[in-house]
């Protein structure tokens, strides 16, 4: 029992030697380890915030572009639209006026038709009297 007691110690003593020895020795460098991971891992969340912010300022950029565009877009459409109404009311005064005008010829000739009657007529009742 002692050869196994003594086996045990010789083995055991070493190894608890050892392992404390090794745990006080690498527990700073552990320490600092776990502090450059943790500096690490703050540097990818900072980047990760900048990069939301970059896609934030990008759509921003995007949204600024897209709205000028709907802008001038809208803003031709307006010009075109009114010129297409000027267009329009122009070519429909030009017809009213040809109508208007058209009328007024078949009533002039009108006129002169009947003052050709009238005339034919008073000149006929003259001869009579």
């Amino acid at each position: 029992m002692e050869d196994i007691l003594k086996q045990l110690l010789e083995y055991l003593i070493p190894a608890l030697i050892g392992g404390g020895g090794g745990y006080f020795f690498t527990r700073k460098t552990k320490k600092v380890e776990l502090e450059i991971k943790e500096a690490e891992i703050a540097k990818l969340k900072s980047d990760r915030s900048k990069s939301i912010m970059d896609q934030y300022q990008e759509a921003l950029d995007d949204l600024q572009k897209r709205y000028e565009n709907r802008f001038e877009y809208l803003k031709e459409e307006s010009t075109r639209r009114h010129e297409d109404v000027r267009l329009s009311f122009e070519r429909k005064v030009e017809m009213i006026r040809q109508e208007k005008d058209s009328e007024i010829e078949g009533l002039n000739r009108k006129i002169n038709s009947l003052s050709q009657k009238l005339s034919y007529w008073q000149n006929k009742y003259k001869e009579r009297t």
